[in-house]
């Protein structure tokens, strides 16, 4: 990913690459987490445009393609302005907001199977 980001012929300097991929791409919106998986992938989940959403979806740098995620049942309550970060193939999810402030924990299985993205809801009670 080092090399697709700088460039040596431009003294080292970070370049920036418009994606252009008119497929899967997710809705406009704003206050989205997002995080990282192993260099290749990014992820985004949930934030708002006319309403809350709680869709995923990646972003596969090295393809530079877009795909939307199903997320396994339970599927965390649509939510704007919440953390992300990836720990172990899992995406965890803290918090957020729709009107009222959340302060729940959701962990999501990135390992995929047949149905898609499992999703595993913890309550922080039982993290102790």
């Amino acid at each position: 990913m080092k090399d697709f980001l700088q460039r040596p012929d431009l003294g080292g300097r970070v370049v920036c690459t418009k994606v252009v991929d008119n497929q899967n791409v997710p809705s406009t919106r704003w206050g989205h987490g997002a995080a990282v998986m192993d260099e290749t992938k990014l992820f985004i989940l949930g934030g708002r445009n006319d309403q809350d959403v709680n869709d995923m979806h990646c972003f596969n740098i090295q393809k530079m393609k877009w795909q939307q995620i199903e997320i396994g049942h339970p599927i965390p309550k649509p939510r704007r302005r919440h953390s992300c970060i990836m720990i172990s193939n899992c995406l965890v999810m803290f918090g957020g907001f729709d009107g009222e402030f959340f302060n729940d924990l959701n962990i999501l299985d990135m390992h995929m199977n047949k149905r898609g993205i499992e999703n595993t809801d913890i309550e922080p009670s039982t993290l102790h």
